[in-house]
């Protein structure tokens, strides 16, 4: 079992380092392997299934999850969050 608040801590270490974690990196911290479906490539963005769940509650998010504005729209909120815990609570 993976205790949340030790994968919380992964996470905002990772942020405060200007770290982006893949899944298969988190999972990889804890001992477990991910396996990625053929018809995805490992190039760091979420998949499109994660953008078309979020659509209507970002007014910025890309209509299509692809190349230049994926990777655009995945930098810019990485960069928020890197920001956010470079500056917040460390605890």
């Amino acid at each position: 079992m993976v205790d949340p608040g030790q994968v919380r801590g992964i996470l905002i270490s990772a942020a405060r380092q200007r770290v982006a974690l893949t899944d298969a990196e988190l999972l990889g911290v804890h001992g477990h392997t991910f396996t990625r479906p053929l018809m995805r490539q490992a190039d760091g963005l979420p998949g499109q299934g994660w953008c078309v769940t979020r659509v209507g509650l970002c007014d910025d998010l890309p209509r299509e999850w692809e190349r230049f504005e994926a990777r655009r729209y995945t930098e810019a909120r990485q960069a928020e969050a890197f920001d956010y815990w470079d500056t917040h609570d460390r605890s």
